[in-house]
C-alpha cells in the first residue's frame, strides 16, 4: 500500500466512512465459519476508530445482520450482514424489501440441500435467514464435483425461475434473493446517507475486504475513494492497493489510528 498517498486523501477529508469485511480481512480464514473469532486487538483497534471523530465504521459481511453483530461486539458501528440485504446501526436501519419476499424459496432450498447432501461430508450449510451459505472448505477433493453437482441441481430450477441467484466466493457457493444488490450498491447507500449527516466537507469512503464479494464494493468506489485488497498484490482485482494478510490489516488501522 502507499501509505503516504491515502493519508494525503484522508487528510483532505472532513470525514471517512471506514468499511471493513469480516471473514479474511479482520479475521483469517478458517476451517469453519464459527471458528473466525476477532482477536482482541483488532477489537480494540475497531473500538477505537469508532471513537475517532473523523472516522465513521462499518462492518460490511455475508454473515447474517445478527451473526457480524454479535461476533464484533462493538456498540455504535454500522452493521450489513448479509452482503448488504439487511443493515443496522446507529440511524441507519435498512432491509432490502424484495429479501423477504424470497425467504419461503430460500427455506426449501435449505430443505432439499440438508437432504441432498446429507451423505457427504466436510458439507456445511449455514442458513442466514435472507439467504444460504454452503461451505466446502472440508470436502474432500474426490466429493467436491458431487457436492457442486447437486448444489447445481437443487438451485437450478429456482435460478431459471428468477426466484433465487447463486454466486460463488472462497470455498462457499451463496444463494441469495435475485435483486440486483450486493456490497457496493449497500456502500453507496451509506455513503449518501452519512454524507448527508456529515453534510460539513467531503466524505472519502476506504473499503478494505478479501473475498469476490468484495469487488462489488471495489467497483462501487472506484477512484471516488480508496479500495484495499487483503491476500497479496498477485490476485487480479478492482482494488487500488493490497494489504498481504490479516496482520497488515491491524498495522493500517493503526496508522489510521495514528493520522493527525
Amino acid at each position: 500500500m502507499n501509505w503516504p498517498a491515502v493519508a494525503d486523501r484522508i487528510s483532505l477529508s472532513a470525514h471517512v466512512l471506514l468499511c471493513f469485511d469480516y471473514d479474511g480481512t479482520l479475521t483469517p480464514i478458517v476451517d469453519t465459519p464459527e471458528a473466525a473469532l476477532l482477536p482482541e486487538e483488532t477489537r480494540d483497534l475497531l473500538r477505537s476508530l469508532s471513537r475517532h471523530p473523523r472516522y465513521r465504521l462499518a462492518i460490511i459481511s455475508g454473515r447474517s445482520l445478527r451473526e457480524i453483530r454479535s461476533m464484533v461486539g462493538i456498540n455504535g458501528l454500522i452493521y450489513a450482514g448479509n452482503h448488504g440485504l439487511e443493515m443496522d446501526g446507529n440511524s441507519l436501519p435498512f432491509i432490502h424489501p424484495a429479501a423477504r419476499a424470497s425467504r419461503s424459496v430460500i427455506e426449501e432450498s435449505a430443505r432439499k440441500l440438508h437432504r441432498g447432501l446429507a451423505g457427504i461430508a466436510g458439507v456445511r450449510i449455514e442458513d442466514k435467514g435472507l439467504s444460504l451459505s454452503i461451505h466446502f472448505r472440508l470436502v474432500k477433493p474426490e466429493d467436491l464435483d458431487l457436492t457442486l453437482s447437486i448444489v447445481r441441481g437443487i438451485t437450478h430450477g429456482p435460478v431459471e425461475r428468477g426466484e433465487v441467484k447463486v454466486s460463488a466466493g472462497k470455498k462457499v457457493v451463496e444463494i441469495r434473493p435475485p435483486v440486483d444488490w450486493d456490497k457496493g450498491k449497500i456502500v453507496d447507500r451509506l455513503a449518501r446517507e452519512i454524507g448527508r449527516e456529515e453534510s460539513a466537507g467531503p466524505l472519502l469512503t476506504i473499503y478494505t475486504g478479501d473475498d469476490r464479494t468484495d469487488e462489488d464494493a471495489f467497483r462501487a468506489i472506484g477512484d471516488s475513494g480508496v479500495t484495499i485488497r487483503v491476500g497479496g498484490a498477485n490476485v487480479q482485482s478492482s482494488a487500488r492497493y493490497y494489504l498481504e494478510d490479516v496482520a497488515r490489516v491491524r498495522i493500517f488501522m493503526n496508522k489510521l489510528l495514528e493520522l493527525q
